[in-house]
C-alpha cells in the first residue's frame, strides 16, 4: 500500500510539474522571464527527491511555490518593456518528452546510478529550439483586421508590412489592437519596409499608428496615397530587391490602363522564396487584372493569392485567375461584411481552379510558412490554435 501511495504522489507531482513547466514555457517563451522560470523549476525539482516521505510532505508547498512564481512572472511580463524581451523557445515536443522522462526517472524508485541520467535529460529544457528562418524561407501573416487588409512578411532578417488596416486617427485604429501587439509579441521593433497599397482607409488607416510605434526604414506607396516622408517612394515596376534569398517585385506598370484610379492603382507585390510565392494585389479590379495578365503573363503565377479587393464581384476575373493559378487564396474580410465580401460566385471561381480558400472572417489571423520543401506548409489560423469553447464545433 505504501508503494502504491508513493506512486500516486509521484504521478500527481509529475502532472502538476509538467503543467506548470508547460504553462511557464508557453506563457513567457518570448520573454527573459522564461529563463528565470526554467531555472526555478530545475532548482526546485531535484531538491524534493530525497525520499518518498519527503516528496509527500513537500508536494503541496511546491505546488504553492509554483503558483506564486506564475503570478510573479505574470507581473514581470506586464511591466517589462518590449525592448527587454528576447526570443527563447522551450516548447519543442522532443524537449518536453526528454524533460518528462527526466522527471520520471527521479520519481520512479530505481537505482541511484540510473537516477543520475535524469540530470542531462532535465538540462534539455534549457536547449533553445531554433525557430530561425533559413535563407530563402519566409513567413506570411494575414491579420484579422475586419474590413481591410494587413499582411506581414518575415524573412530570415527582414520584415515587410503590406497595408495597415482601417483607422480614424493615430489612436483609434485596428493597428493598435491587432498589428502592433503582434509585432511586440514577436519582438519586432522595426520594419524593413512598409507598403501602403492605395489610399482607401481600410488599407491605409493604421499607417499613422504604425509609423508612431515602429521604426520604418522604407515606405512604398501608390499614387493615391498622401504621406509626408522622405523615405517614401512609388511602387513602380522597376522596384525589386532580394532579402535573405527571398525576392520582392512590384508588378505595377504604366500601360494602357489609367492607374490613377485608387483601387486599380494599388501596389501589386509578388514575394518569391524557395518554398513558394505569394501575390498581393491590393484592391485591383477586373480592368487592371486584364492589363496585368496581358503584360506579366506567367510571372503572375503564385502559390498563395490574397484575393483582390477582398473577394469583391468586381475583381478576380477568369483571365487573372488563369494566370495566377493559386493553390490557396485568402479573403481578408469582415464577418458578415456589409459589402458581401467574399462574394459566393468569386469563391466558386477559385474552387473551380482547385484553390483552397481561407477567410479571416472565419479563421481570424492566418499564417503560411514557406519552407524549403517547396510547399506552403504550416498553414495555421489563430482561431484554430486558440479556439473558444463556443466555437468547438466550428472546426471538426
Amino acid at each position: 500500500m505504501e508503494s502504491l501511495a508513493w506512486i500516486a504522489w509521484a504521478v500527481e507531482f509529475l502532472v502538476r510539474t509538467s503543467f506548470y513547466c508547460r504553462t511557464f514555457g508557453k506563457f513567457v517563451r518570448n520573454s527573459c522571464c522564461g529563463i528565470a522560470s526554467g531555472t526555478s523549476c530545475l532548482l526546485l525539482i531535484p531538491a524534493i527527491f530525497v525520499s518518498a516521505e519527503l516528496t509527500s510532505l513537500l508536494i503541496e508547498p511546491i505546488d504553492w511555490i509554483f503558483s506564486q512564481l506564475f503570478s510573479f512572472f505574470y507581473f514581470l511580463t506586464s511591466i517589462l518593456p518590449a525592448e527587454g524581451l528576447i526570443r527563447v523557445s522551450i516548447g519543442n515536443l522532443v524537449v518536453l518528452l526528454l524533460t518528462a522522462l527526466g522527471l520520471l526517472l527521479l520519481l520512479v524508485p530505481v537505482q541511484k546510478k540510473i537516477k543520475t541520467l535524469s540530470l542531462p535529460l532535465l538540462l534539455t529544457m534549457f536547449l533553445p529550439v531554433s525557430e530561425r528562418t533559413l535563407p530563402g524561407e519566409f513567413t506570411l501573416t494575414i491579420f484579422d483586421v475586419g474590413q481591410g487588409l494587413a499582411v506581414l512578411t518575415e524573412t530570415q532578417n527582414q520584415t515587410l508590412l503590406y497595408d495597415t488596416g482601417a483607422g480614424l486617427d493615430a489612436q483609434n485604429n485596428v493597428a493598435n489592437s491587432s498589428i502592433i501587439p503582434f509585432l511586440r509579441k514577436r519582438n519586432i521593433r522595426s520594419l524593413s519596409a512598409l507598403v501602403i497599397s492605395h489610399g482607401d482607409n481600410d488599407h491605409s488607416g493604421g499607417a499613422a499608428a504604425v509609423l508612431k510605434e515602429v521604426q520604418v526604414r522604407k515606405i512604398f506607396i501608390s499614387g493615391s496615397v498622401e504621406i509626408e516622408s522622405a523615405i517614401a517612394e512609388l511602387c513602380e515596376e522597376k522596384v525589386k530587391w532580394e532579402w535573405d534569398g527571398v525576392k520582392f517585385q512590384f508588378l505595377n506598370q504604366s500601360g494602357s490602363f489609367d492607374y490613377r484610379n485608387s483601387n486599380n492603382g494599388s501596389c501589386v507585390l509578388k514575394v518569391s522564396g524557395v518554398g513558394g510565392s505569394v501575390l498581393l494585389p491590393g484592391d485591383i479590379e477586373a480592368e487592371a487584372e486584364y492589363d496585368l495578365s496581358a503584360h506579366y503573363k506567367e510571372l503572375l503565377a503564385s502559390t498563395v493569392l490574397i484575393a483582390p479587393h477582398h473577394g469583391s464581384k468586381t475583381s478576380s476575373s477568369y483571365a487573372f485567375i488563369k494566370r495566377v493559378l493559386p493553390e490557396q487564396v485568402v479573403y481578408s474580410a469582415a464577418y458578415k461584411s456589409q459589402f458581401g465580401h467574399p462574394a459566393v460566385e468569386i469563391q466558386e471561381k477559385y474552387l473551380s481552379y482547385k484553390a483552397v480558400g481561407y477567410s479571416t472572417a472565419e479563421l481570424g489571423m492566418i499564417s503560411f510558412e514557406f519552407r524549403q520543401d517547396n510547399t506552403a506548409s504550416g498553414v495555421s489560423s489563430f482561431r484554430r490554435q486558440h479556439p473558444r469553447y463556443w466555437r468547438h464545433q466550428a472546426f471538426p
